[in-house]
C-alpha cells in the first residue's frame, strides 16, 4: 500500500498496471514516473524509451 510505504516501488508498478487497464493513462505515466524516481531500472528505461522524462 502506497500509503504505508512510499518508497515501495513494486506498489507503483502494480497500481500503474491497474490504472492501464482501466484506461486512465495519465495515471499511469505518474505511477511509473514515480517508480523511475525510485530508481527502478526497468521502467527507467521503458520511459526513455517513450521519451517520457521522469526527473
Amino acid at each position: 500500500m502506497i500509503e504505508l510505504n512510499p518508497g515501495d516501488v513494486e506498489a507503483y508498478i502494480n497500481r500503474a498496471l491497474i490504472r492501464s487497464r482501466m484506461g486512465d493513462s495519465t495515471g499511469e505515466i505518474d505511477d511509473l514516473k514515480e517508480a523511475a524516481r525510485l530508481g527502478d531500472p526497468g521502467v527507467q528505461h521503458w520511459l526513455k524509451e517513450k521519451e517520457i522524462s521522469w526527473e
